[in-house]
């Protein structure tokens, strides 16, 4: 599909891959913030920062819907989700707040965080190195392909270098990639945090699945509204990286994966067969 035959989105603003190179940062700040320092100089204190980097947490919550900063204090947006883990629910709101804006009918400005990861499910690049200006132009094309096009006064904002950068290291903290060496420079693989799925999935059994689990097709549709854009082949192949971590969920005892009703099954490419996972597949049922 190229620009001309799909609605194209310039959106404008501060933008992610920009702005925020820490989103621990921005983790440690809400946290502070609920814990009584509300002010800047507070904020500081307890932080040990500067007021530059006071400024970045400040646009970081603007970016992410987390909160904002009147005239003398910081208000905070409440999380979108329920954990356990306050940093599990953390980073469930930073997805939430991007996924809410990220439609091909009108892509938020923050889309590139999940079309990139997109880009890689979508065409096997399960392993990258983060300076490999072929892929990074690659993802950049894609972008214009889907009709998001982020602008600032210059035009176009391009994906580079820089800003790939910076979002290998907001999706490493998110828990879809994991960084490794390869000799000098730095490779990623995509490789999700099984704690973040299997929370994405009780989460879409309570709004939209039965009590016991969810459908495939129930499931993907509600994690695209509200955390991740996981795309499936047209024989309904899931991408490999995600299918390995439902087999992580399965082979720790959390999930199954069985067939249930008549709804069209799903695959779960390049993982080894278990009692667990059936051989016709259609739900993920919590255990």
């Amino acid at each position: 599909m190229s620009s001309g035959e799909t609605n194209v989105s310039m959106p404008t603003g501060a933008y992610a891959l920009n702005e925020v190179q820490n989103l621990t940062l921005l983790e440690v700040a809400y946290r502070a913030i609920q814990n009584g320092s509300k002010t800047e100089s507070e904020l500081k204190d307890i932080l040990c920062v500067e007021d530059d980097t006071v400024e970045l947490i400040t646009k970081g919550f603007r970016i992410f819907n987390l909160g904002g900063k009147s005239e003398f204090e910081y208000t905070l947006t409440p999380l979108a989700f329920d954990a356990v883990d306050f940093n599990l629910q953390f980073r469930l709101h930073i997805l939430n707040s991007v996924a809410a804006e990220c439609s091909p009918q009108q892509w938020g400005l923050q889309s590139s965080v999940l079309l990139n990861l997109e880009y890689l499910l979508k065409e096997g690049t399960n392993r990258f190195v983060q300076t490999d200006e072929g892929l990074i132009r690659k993802i950049d094309n894609w972008h214009v392909d889907v009709g998001y096009e982020p602008q600032s006064q210059k035009g176009r904002m391009k994906l580079n270098s820089t800003k790939f950068s910076h979002w290998t290291n907001q999706a490493e903290y998110l828990g879809l990639i994991r960084g490794y060496k390869s000799g000098r420079r730095s490779a990623f693989i995509v490789r999700f945090d099984p704690n973040l799925i299997e929370r994405t999935i009780t989460l879409a059994a309570e709004e939209v699945g039965e009590s016991d689990g969810v459908g495939f097709s129930e499931y993907l549709e509600w994690l695209e509204d509200n955390c991740l854009r996981i795309p499936t082949s047209s024989e309904n192949a899931l991408p490999a990286p995600f299918a390995r971590t439902l087999y992580e969920l399965v082979s720790d005892g959390k999930l199954k994966v069985t067939k249930r009703g008549d709804p069209s099954g799903f695959e779960l490419p390049g993982i080894p067969s278990h009692s667990g996972i059936s051989k016709a597949k259609n739900y993920l049922r919590i255990t």
